[in-house]
């Protein structure tokens, strides 16, 4: 039931209560049947119309204001009050920031609607997002990091409609993902890729991601403290308390035994270290080794190969499940959650040796037969 209207805003009360709107409240409605959006008002039930209908004109002036207000902003400002929001929410957001910085170059100065709007380039009638995927496909970029980059002005948008900052989600082309990666490298690549590393943090480095199975970021932070020689192990969890506002999703970590080419490793750089960082640069912690990893290919003559230093960790897992080790055991070496996840992700990395036990029963049953 409608109680009073004010430009699109009519007065209404909620059927349906919740912990935060309760039955009966003032509210504010409007949007046809699929665009129906409900506002509490602050208005309890028992209040008297009059009261309400100020609220939903003093609602209706400040949600008009802002509106006009965001709908003249270029994207770079509600991309800057999408980050800040994240940030506020615990969330990381160093690969929002460089998604955003790809994407700036053609959208910064956008409005949300121009995102849709047709443009003619070379001829051709394409959205703005189809010629940013051309630009980005035509400088080199991978179908999977073009795909990243327009996914996340996806969910910019939503965002920007679900806290009411833009009126209409525009259409976000995003082009499909590509074939998953299959990069394995053998036991040869791996040593020559460990001789190609001259720094001797960037060799440490490439050690414990072999015979680890860590990711980069679980290496870069790791620290003496977490090194136990004694027990022979690596801890890879930080141990560090979470604030109650962080949200964000922290990927598994494991507690690795040590090898022996990675106990002498560690052993080596122990004698040495200047930092409480197990890899360290000139007594600092290193924050990333992208331009030492790419060295190192090239020197191994590994380049153009697409070898990331996250391969390292596959080539591992894909290792041991060749080698007939129970999924269970990586799951738990690698930090998954579950062992499906394990299975979905390495078992079609192996090659064939990874089936042939499989195999090898059907033949024996077929041996059988015959004979």
């Amino acid at each position: 039931m409608a109680y009073g209207s004010i430009g699109e805003y009519r007065l209404s009360k909620l059927t349906r209560g919740s912990r935060d709107f309760p039955h009966g409240q003032w509210c504010a409605v409007w949007g046809g049947k699929t665009d129906r959006r409900r506002y509490g008002l602050g208005v309890c039930a028992k209040r008297e119309e009059s009261l309400a209908l100020a609220a939903l004109a003093d609602f209706a002036r400040r949600r008009t204001a802002a509106s006009v207000a965001v709908s003249n902003a270029p994207l770079s400002e509600i991309v800057t009050a999408y980050i800040t929001d994240r940030r506020d929410a615990g969330r990381k957001i160093k690969s929002a920031e460089a998604n955003w910085k790809a994407l700036s170059s053609v959208f910064a100065h956008m409005k949300p609607e121009g995102v849709e709007a047709p443009m003619v380039v070379q001829g051709k009638t394409l959205t703005a997002c189809h010629h940013y995927a051309v630009l980005r496909s035509n400088a080199g970029r991978s179908r999977d990091t073009i795909w990243t980059e327009l996914l996340f002005l996806r969910t910019m948008l939503a965002w920007a409609v679900k806290n009411d900052l833009i009126e209409k989600m525009p259409k976000v082309f995003v082009p499909s993902k590509g074939a998953p990666r299959n990069v394995l490298i053998t036991e040869d690549e791996a040593w020559r890729l460990i001789d190609g590393c001259v720094m001797p943090h960037l060799r440490l480095f490439t050690i414990i991601a072999l015979c680890a199975t860590a990711r980069k970021g679980a290496i870069l932070e790791l620290t003496w403290d977490r090194v136990d020689f004694e027990r022979g192990v690596l801890d890879f969890n930080t141990h560090e308390e979470r604030g109650i506002l962080d949200s964000g999703y922290q990927k598994g970590r494991s507690v690795v035994p040590m090898n022996n080419l990675l106990r002498a490793a560690l052993s080596e750089a122990k004698t040495g270290a200047r930092s409480k960082y197990v890899v360290e640069w000139n007594g600092q912690k290193v924050g990333d080794i992208k331009k030492g990893f790419s060295a190192a290919l090239k020197r191994a003559g590994l380049e153009g190969r697409r070898i990331s230093p996250h391969v390292l960790r596959h080539a591992a897992a894909s290792w041991m499940a060749s080698a007939d080790i129970p999924m269970r055991q990586i799951q738990k070496l690698l930090g998954h959650s579950s062992e499906k996840i394990t299975e979905t992700t390495y078992a079609n990395k192996t090659g064939s040796n990874y089936l042939s036990g499989a195999t090898n029963v059907i033949d024996l049953k077929l041996n059988r037969k015959t004979g």
